[in-house]
């Protein structure tokens, strides 16, 4: 028991330790987008890092239960409910600043604009979009 405990220490203490790394050089990698949009005056290949970094940040998260999954006996499952009760919402408050960007930006309701105020909403969600996916992903 004290082995297993120590094994799983190990094991959190380097997970922590590669998403500390990864967000680390992710901000090098916000500068390099930021200048980027700063000489181009393009803003979408920022937003798609943006979403894209925020969803992958959430799918790392998850990735100690789904090994715990993975190690499991049973058929795999995906928990259509959850991903479509989480997921899907999520996916839409994320991919609006996209949107308001867009073509399509003059359609969206005044909900959108609303949500688009901040980043945080969208960030967020993102992470969560990225959790609830790979946790969707279940054993019986």
């Amino acid at each position: 028991m004290k082995n297993q405990n120590i094994k799983r220490l190990v094991w959190y203490f380097v997970y922590m330790v590669l998403i500390i790394f990864i967000l680390v050089k992710s901000t090098d990698l916000e500068s390099q987008f930021k200048t980027f949009v700063a000489r181009t005056y393009s803003y979408y290949p920022f937003l798609f890092f943006q979403q894209y970094f925020c969803f992958a940040v959430g799918v790392l998260l998850a990735v100690p239960k789904f090994i715990i999954t993975l190690m499991k006996n049973g058929s795999w499952y995906f928990d259509w409910v959850k991903f479509i009760a989480v997921g899907v919402p999520t996916f839409i408050v994320s991919i609006f600043p996209i949107l308001l960007y867009s073509p399509v930006g003059n359609y969206i309701p005044q909900i959108g604009l609303v949500i688009s105020y901040s980043v945080y909403p969208q960030i967020i969600c993102a992470v969560i979009l990225g959790y609830s996916l790979l946790s969707s992903f279940n054993k019986h």
